[in-house]
């Protein structure tokens, strides 16, 4: 170090900076059903740098999405803490324990009011499947331990299946961080929620899912849909990933109810061609490392045989509409890790009318033009 160059890795601090969490003024979201908040950090009483935006629906007590950066350059340099700190309860929800409601014994006490009998709970609810606090904006997205330890909120997570957790939404993630790597930019990443998990009781009616019931209050809900849209700044290129947090063989899921002649045609989109095959690369690289890492013994692929093709992609959203039939005929194991589709944002749109603006989310509040 003669030259005066310190190594980042050398870096440290004498004490761990502690996050907070805001609202913001009232500023609502997600089509005027939340309100923003974030988590950030404040300096000396003096200004306040954001790190992790939240749109918060307080009738239902649960996120709406997240929106973050992944600051690729920077990754070599990320903190590598062991271990993990505990869930921020935070100032967003009236409920009083949100962690006693993630715990699977908790879950066991609900389920069977909710659904009935053991024996048919346990066909949802068991030992390898229960409900996760699932990141919406990931630890591993950052760089330094106290930005890691900062997004472990309550309202940076909802209720999702250890399953789906630990399969497709993982290597989701991994994907985008390969992209963001590969590409060598900072990407715009937003992650969000959509609708409420129904499952069939006994006598197969439809049971929407809450993780909190208090006076005769429905709250924090498993939800039916969880996404992600990824958005590249430098190329203005976007996409959308959505995946079903429903590991059942119900026939009513959200996937057979939607008609596909709703969606546009995207023969023309040639636009994000290199966004898509970009990630279709990120994907197989995610897929890869979860197999090194033994967490999967046979990963279940998305919407092409070979991952996210150019074929399939140029009909996004079209391949998953023609129903499961597609992904029978292909005898994919997707039910047990979530099924996944990639969509244009304005398709996406259509099928989830609470995500946000990128024009007005983007180009006003964080300066970057579309």
């Amino acid at each position: 170090e003669d030259n005066g160059v310190i190594l980042w890795s050398e870096l440290g601090c004498l004490f761990r900076p502690q996050p907070d969490l805001k609202g913001n003024s009232g500023e609502s979201c997600g089509n005027q059903q939340g309100d923003l908040h974030t988590i950030g950090w404040q300096i000396d009483n003096k200004f306040f740098i954001p790190q992790i935006d939240i749109c918060f629906n307080k009738d239902l007590e649960t996120t709406l999405y997240t929106h973050h950066f992944i600051h690729s350059r920077y990754i070599d340099a990320q903190g590598n803490e062991k271990g993990r700190p505990s869930f921020k309860q935070g100032t967003l929800f009236s409920l009083n324990d949100v962690d006693d409601l993630y715990k699977k014994r908790s879950q066991e006490k609900l389920f069977p009011q909710l659904l009935g009998a053991p024996d048919h709970v346990a066909k949802f609810l068991n030992d390898k499947n229960f409900l996760y606090r699932g990141h919406l904006s990931p630890d591993a997205d950052f760089i330094t331990e106290a930005e890691q330890d900062a997004t472990y909120y309550f309202a940076n997570a909802v209720p999702q299946w250890s399953g789906f957790n630990g399969g497709n939404w993982k290597a989701l993630e991994l994907a985008i961080r390969a992209l963001a790597i590969s590409r060598e930019q900072t990407l715009s990443i937003w992650s969000g929620t959509h609708g409420v998990l129904h499952l069939p009781d006994e006598q197969g009616n439809n049971v929407p899912i809450y993780l909190g019931l208090v006076e005769n209050k429905k709250l924090l809900p498993v939800p039916e849909l969880m996404w992600k849209i990824i958005y590249d700044p430098s190329e203005k290129q976007s996409v959308v990933l959505i995946g079903l947090n429903d590991i059942s063989d119900s026939d009513d899921k959200i996937f057979n109810r939607i008609d596909s002649n709703e969606l546009d045609d995207h023969s023309d989109s040639s636009d994000n061609n290199n966004l898509w095959n970009s990630l279709s690369s990120a994907w197989e690289l995610g897929m890869n490392t979860l197999t090194d890492l033994g967490v999967l013994d046979s990963f279940p692929l998305w919407i092409g045989e070979n991952g996210i093709t150019k074929s399939s992609s140029l009909n996004m959203c079209q391949e998953l509409f023609a129903g499961t039939d597609w992904i029978k005929e292909k005898n994919y194991n997707t039910d047990t890790k979530g099924n996944m589709l990639c969509c244009s944002l304005k398709d996406a749109k259509k099928l989830i009318p609470t995500l946000p603006d990128l024009e007005d989310e983007v180009q006003q509040k964080y300066n970057i033009y579309i």
